[in-house]
């Protein structure tokens, strides 16, 4: 910077020498050695410039250059993109999938309903419908041990339920009864019929209508019609429960009415092979002749639920009771078996796109 100042410095200099020892002649005057030596001693050796003193001059041409342009390029080919999935847990059907990696959890077939609501979970506690489809027979033991060294009763049922489209179910009964006053013997056929209202996990609770009629053969006794509301839902991973609400009446005779409340819990200590729980029962039950003098009756007891297999299960659950109306004990024991086209490896288990396949 110095250099170029004491440089444009000179040339004024000698410009101006030039033009005063010219005196008005047009002929150049070159200055001697010693005046170009006086004039280069004048100019300073350094100048100080304040902020804002220099300007950038930026020369600009008449016409902007031309862009320079490359001719376009065409990429074709498919675009990978890694996935990472999360397989559900394996499982002998051929699957769903399942919230919490417990295979009873497994969601299947056209409603979305999780594996354990496929077989019976509690003895006397009902939940939803089995998937359509499915057929399953079950074989029944109900005592009834009375107190007071009273006669027991024993009831024996034979049951066939049909998984139906459209969430139904229907079930079909047979029962013998050996009670004091009789030995064994054929006693009624009993005719179920339920409805789920949505889909698995659209409503609160998955909440079922029960429709039940018991065809007495005596014709001595009463017919029986029963209605249920159903409840049941994962309470928690590895623990479910379930509600019923029951009205029950004879069409005859005594004309017997019994209001009721069924509740249950289970925890699954091995998956899908054994579960154990608690059930409790309470009754309320009138005749016409005295609707006002109510017979309370209150079970409550534990429950173990057993997988012997993928298509067999035993159900155990003695109640015991806790009023003095209340019998000693009544003991369920449920043994049931998948049969029909439906179950096992046959596809009513699997999800909705394998068997769209």
């Amino acid at each position: 910077m110095r250099a170029t100042w004491a440089a444009a410095a000179v040339v004024v200099a000698v410009t101006g020498a030039a033009a005063v020892r010219a005196d008005g002649v047009s002929a150049y005057y070159v200055p001697v050695g010693d005046e170009v030596s006086a004039v280069t001693a004048a100019v300073p050796s350094s100048v100080g410039l304040q902020a804002g003193e220099l300007h950038a001059v930026v020369a600009t041409a008449d016409e902007p250059p031309t862009p320079r342009t490359t001719p376009p390029v065409t990429v074709q080919g498919e675009r990978t993109v890694e996935r990472v999935y999360s397989p559900a847990p394996e499982y002998p059907y051929g699957g769903g999938w399942s919230p919490t990696g417990l295979r009873q959890d497994t969601r299947l077939g056209p409603y979305g309903q999780p594996e354990w609501t496929t077989d019976r979970t509690w003895a006397r506690v009902r939940s939803y419908v089995i998937a359509p489809g499915q057929i399953e027979f079950e074989s029944w033991y109900r005592g009834r041990y009375k107190k007071h060294g009273e006669g027991n009763t024993h009831l024996f049922q034979e049951e066939v339920g049909i998984g139906l489209p459209h969430r139904f179910q229907f079930d079909v009964y047979l029962n013998f009864e050996d009670n004091p006053d009789r030995d064994l013997h054929f006693k009624e056929t009993q005719v179920e019929l339920r409805w789920a209202l949505a889909n698995w996990d659209c409503l609160f609770w998955n909440p079922t209508i029960y429709l039940e009629y018991k065809l007495h053969d005596d014709p001595e006794e009463s017919d029986v019609l029963e209605a249920k509301l159903l409840f049941s839902d994962d309470i928690a991973p590895r623990w479910r429960g379930g509600v019923n609400l029951t009205y029950e009446r004879e069409l005859s005779g005594e004309e017997e009415e019994v209001l009721g409340f069924t509740a249950a819990v289970s925890y699954t200590v091995c998956d899908q092979l054994l579960s154990v729980g608690a059930e409790f029962q309470y009754e309320r039950a009138t005749v016409e002749s005295a609707r006002d003098d109510y017979e309370h009756t209150v079970y409550l007891g534990p429950s173990v639920s057993i997988r012997t297999s993928s298509t067999t299960h035993l159900d155990v659950a003695p109640l015991f009771g806790l009023t003095e109306e209340s019998n000693h004990m009544q003991l369920f024991i449920v043994f049931g078996i998948e049969i029909g086209p439906g179950g096992g490896e046959a596809g009513w288990l699997n999800p909705i796109a394998a068997r769209s396949n």
